[in-house]
């Protein structure tokens, strides 16, 4: 298995142009004293050739810049577009993890992976999913996490040596959400991605609420 952190930082990225914390302030002016970094995304691979993305970051189009795995290989010969990304799983409906969808519209039509909460708040509060349809189109995939299912495996086409499981986390809806003040099961997920050649497993979740005390999952 093969992955790309394209970006860890959190809502607004790092440095949010209206924060004056210490890591922010540490990138302006003059040489940075902190790496700059795009929200958090993430791509994962079986070949290195094609991938799946983990949450679609606003900055998705400053990521894909600046990884050559994600640009459109010499060997392809489909038309003039193409893209090594082939679906994408989004772990939640808040706007830092979703709005890069957008990006990609005027590529194929996208493999879209999702809980039935998140393709709610993504064709109601925030329908970029209605907006899609008049450009590349989706391909609907739902996540069965949700009511008293927490956990849900799946596979995802052309992807057949990895394994891929959802996980419900505590988390809220986004701000926009209809059903901002209820939270549901499928508001928020985790994602566990384990190759079946090797047996290397990879645990992502952005999204988890913390508390003071502090939150162990365990996958």
């Amino acid at each position: 298995m093969k992955i790309l952190v394209l970006g860890s930082g959190a809502d607004g990225s790092l440095p949010q142009c209206n924060c004056n914390c210490p890591p922010c302030t540490g990138q302006r002016p003059g040489p940075p004293a902190v790496h700059a970094c795009t929200r958090s995304s993430i791509a994962v691979s079986a070949d290195g050739e094609s991938w799946v993305l983990l949450n679609a970051s606003p900055d998705l189009g400053q990521q894909v810049r600046s990884h050559p795995q994600l640009h459109r290989g010499p060997g392809e010969v489909h038309g003039v577009r193409g893209t090594p990304i082939k679906a994408v799983v989004l772990l939640d409906a808040q706007i830092d993890h979703v709005t890069g969808l957008l990006g990609l519209r005027e590529g194929p039509c996208i493999d879209l992976y999702a809980t039935p909460c998140v393709f709610e708040d993504l064709t109601t509060g925030l329908p970029l999913l209605n907006v899609l349809q008049h450009y590349c189109g989706t391909r609907w995939h739902m996540l069965p996490v949700a009511g008293d299912r927490a956990c849900a495996e799946f596979a995802i086409a052309g992807f057949e040596s990895l394994r891929f499981t959802a996980l419900a986390i505590p988390g809220k809806a986004p701000p926009y959400s209809p059903h901002r003040r209820e939270q549901a099961v499928g508001d928020n997920i985790a994602l566990r991605v384990e190759d079946l050649r090797d047996g290397q497993r990879l645990f992502y979740s952005p999204g988890a609420e913390v508390s003071c005390d502090g939150m162990e999952i365990v996958p």
